[in-house]
């Protein structure tokens, strides 16, 4: 690819990324509109808690996958609920995720585990959520096979925009 075509894709998903920021509406504080919602992972995520991002790229390296998709999240957050579904539990998108990612999901003000970056740190959840710029729920971040994050996404994202952003990163 020549340079203008990277930097054009650089630029679309900066773009993306700054349409999602006001979807967010405000910074989470465990409460949402009132109501306790429950939004649960889909079936297809890793089941077992999230305490190694190395571990979970090494796994993704080999099932031959792309990266690791983590979602940040909160049990109360609408939000949330929304993209998980409107957006993940749609077959074509899930299809796509579930082929060239290995998901995992994490509630970001649970501190009742630590999780060990790439760095080799051990963090509680809430400081590795801080650390991976995600204090905003539903953060979505994607991590290619070194490690290094391809994109992070910010708030609810709907279908059609997750789309478009999941085919920019697995069309390389």
């Amino acid at each position: 690819m020549n340079i203008y075509g990277k930097n054009m894709k650089q630029v679309i998903l900066l773009v993306l990324f700054l349409i999602s920021v006001p979807l967010a509406a405000s910074q989470v504080t465990g409460q949402d509109s009132g109501k306790t919602l429950q939004s649960s992972f889909p079936g297809w995520f890793d089941s077992a808690p999230f305490s190694s991002l190395e571990a979970d790229l090494a796994r993704a390296r080999q099932e031959g996958k792309q990266g690791v998709m983590v979602l940040f999240s909160t049990a109360e957050c609408s939000y949330c609920s929304e993209f998980i579904k409107k957006t993940l539990h749609d077959p074509k998108i899930s299809a796509v995720v579930k082929k060239n990612f290995h998901s995992v999901g994490m509630e970001i003000f649970k501190n009742a585990s630590m999780i060990t970056g790439t760095d080799g740190k051990v963090l509680y959840t809430n400081e590795f959520a801080r650390k991976e710029s995600a204090g905003y729920s539903p953060t979505i971040a994607f991590y290619g096979k070194d490690g290094k994050r391809i994109v992070r996404l910010v708030g609810y994202q709907s279908p059609e925009r997750f789309r478009k952003v999941l085919n920019e990163i697995t069309s390389n």
